[in-house]
C-alpha cells in the first residue's frame, strides 16, 4: 500500500497533506497519540485514513485497498473542501 499512497501523494500533494505513521519504523510510543485519536488497531495493517481540514475522519480502510477507491475519496474531498 505504501507505493499506492506515495503515488497519490505525488498526484495530490499540492492539495492534500499526507502524513505517514509507521508503527514498525517509529514505534508506538511516538505514534501513540495519533493511534489513540484514530482508534487504530496496529494488528490490522495498514490503516489508511482520510481526514477533513478539522481532523474529522472522512473515510478509513484497513488492509489492502484499491488505490482508485482512495483516489476517488481524495478527489471528492479536494472538491468539497477547496
Amino acid at each position: 500500500m505504501a507505493s499506492v499512497v506515495y503515488g497519490l501523494e505525488e498526484l495530490y500533494g499540492d492539495a492534500v497533506n499526507f502524513v505517514v505513521l509507521d508503527v514498525d519504523l517509529d514505534g508506538p510510543d511516538q505514534n501513540g497519540p495519533f493511534m489513540e485519536a484514530l482508534d487504530y488497531n496496529p494488528r490490522i495493517r495498514p490503516g489508511i485514513y482520510v481526514l477533513d481540514p478539522d481532523g474529522n475522519v472522512i473515510a478509513f480502510w484497513f488492509g489492502v485497498v484499491d488505490g482508485k477507491v482512495i483516489q476517488q475519496v481524495l478527489v471528492d474531498a479536494i472538491q468539497q473542501y477547496s
